[in-house]
């Protein structure tokens, strides 16, 4: 009995030293960045830390005056929420003057993984005389989502200029059945077309699907995740075995600036029309967003987009509508004098702009005023 105590003794001090040490790799391999994972730990179970909520027409928007913190490799950022639940310090239905720029679009409107005084909407209130109005998210937020929050929003928040983001690297697919995110019954609004009208339809899952109690497995990876490195070398090689080439196929039909689908293309633009009839007479934009994916391609590659469907269309589009079309990829110069060239506009550890990506997209449109 007593030898047998003895090995299970040895057994389990050998089991926590390998523990730790896989630990520490870990730490180690997340502040080198050379895993796909990069999870901070937080040291927290609890899940009213998210601001993010279920909305039924938009599918995911932002819980009302609450404040986040994220922690990860690059960056560490406190989000706040107002009184319609934008990322903002301001409560915008106590707004009165109309001096105000109206901003939709997704993560990069938002300012996911940038500080509140970096992001596009706050560098208009510091640089201009009006107030930009945040009204981005993440989530998969996409042009659809654009239409239905400011047809929500746009009597009730005054403003007279109205500016559109456009994503080409997820944009054309957040709210086509083509998403990935469709096949898994994730609650979005998507578009259908049928007898040459849109239509926008939900999927018939339950919206608090995602926020119900945690199962076992989920409690054991949420531990997991918060409170270890472990968990971002447990799920790069799980990741690396068993996922990536499943997900690559899946998330191949993200094209970005070189998009081919033209359904997508007119659909997008068809949800765009929609808030331009909306804004009437006050001053439009469409801004166009590159990802980092996208200027490699660009700059790297040397391919061509301007001759696409979607870009001819969009320019088109714009002059037909008396619109404002900056694009974001077409600053060559800009991209390639700098340290580090087009990589230095987004977070090392995300692809989303940092502080240098948001105050170059606010040159180019202060440019433009």
């Amino acid at each position: 009995m007593i030898k047998i105590f003895s090995k299970l003794k040895s057994i389990f001090i050998i089991l926590i030293i390998t523990l730790m040490l896989i630990e520490i790799l870990s730490l180690l391999f997340t502040k080198m960045k050379i895993l796909k994972f990069y999870n901070i730990p937080t040291y927290t179970l609890d899940k009213k830390e998210s601001w993010f909520s279920k909305d039924k027409d938009l599918g995911v928007w932002h819980k009302k005056d609450f404040t986040f913190t994220e922690k990860t490799s690059c960056y560490k950022v406190k989000y706040k929420s107002n009184d319609v639940g934008a990322r903002s310090e301001i409560d915008y239905l106590k707004l009165k003057r109309d001096n105000n720029v109206f901003i939709v679009g997704d993560s990069f409107v938002e300012g996911y993984g940038a500080n509140y005084n970096e992001i596009f909407s706050e560098l208009i209130t510091k640089n201009t005389k009006k107030t930009g109005l945040n009204f981005g998210s993440s989530g998969h937020f996409g042009p659809v989502q654009y239409y239905l929050v400011y047809k929500k929003f746009h009597n009730l928040i005054p403003h007279n200029e109205l500016i559109i983001f456009f994503l080409p690297a997820n944009d054309f697919l957040d709210n086509s059945i083509r998403n990935p995110l469709y096949k898994s019954k994730i609650y979005r609004p998507y578009f259908k077309k049928k007898d040459g009208n849109y239509r926008i339809f939900y999927p018939k899952v339950d919206i608090t699907q995602e926020t119900g109690k945690r199962s076992f497995v989920r409690l054991v990876k949420d531990i997991l995740i918060n409170y270890t490195y472990t968990s971002n070398t447990l799920r790069t090689i799980s990741y690396t075995l068993f996922y990536s080439s499943k997900i690559d196929r899946e998330y191949d039909v993200f094209k970005g600036y070189f998009h081919e689908n033209e359904e997508e293309v007119d659909a997008s633009l068809h949800y765009i029309q929609k808030i331009i009839d909306l804004a009437g007479n006050i001053k439009k934009t469409i801004i166009l967003i590159p990802s980092v994916d996208d200027l490699e391609k660009i700059y790297v590659d040397n391919l061509d987009y301007k001759e696409l469907y979607w870009f001819k269309n969009f320019k088109k589009f714009s002059k037909k509508n008396n619109l404002e079309l900056i694009d974001l990829a077409s600053f060559e110069n800009t991209y390639l004098s700098r340290k580090g060239n087009y990589q230095s506009f987004f977070n090392k550890c995300d692809k989303h702009w940092n502080k240098k990506g948001h105050e170059f997209a606010f040159s180019k449109y202060f440019e433009n005023l």
